[in-house]
C-alpha cells in the first residue's frame, strides 16, 4: 500500500489499506477522512504511518493486552 515507496503510509495510502482489510464495511469518504485525521494526529510532525509500526500505542502496550 505504499505507493510511493518511501516507507510510510501517508493519508491516502492507509485509507486505501483501511478498504482493502474491511471490504465488507461501508466507509464515507468523511468516515475515513476522520479516522484517518485521527490517527494521523498521533504522531509527531504528522509524517505518516511508518510501515515497521504504524500504531503508535503499541509502543505503550504490555504484553497480553
Amino acid at each position: 500500500f505504499d505507493g510511493n515507496q518511501d516507507g510510510k503510509l501517508n493519508k491516502e495510502e492507509l485509507m486505501a489499506l483501511m478498504r482493502a482489510v474491511n471490504p465488507h464495511m461501508a466507509f464515507t469518504g468523511d468516515h475515513l477522512q476522520a479516522i484517518v485525521t485521527e490517527v494521523f494526529s498521533m504522531f509527531p510532525g504528522g509524517g505518516g504511518c511508518r510501515l515497521r509500526g504504524c500504531w503508535p500505542l503499541t509502543r505503550q502496550m504490555t504484553p497480553g493486552t
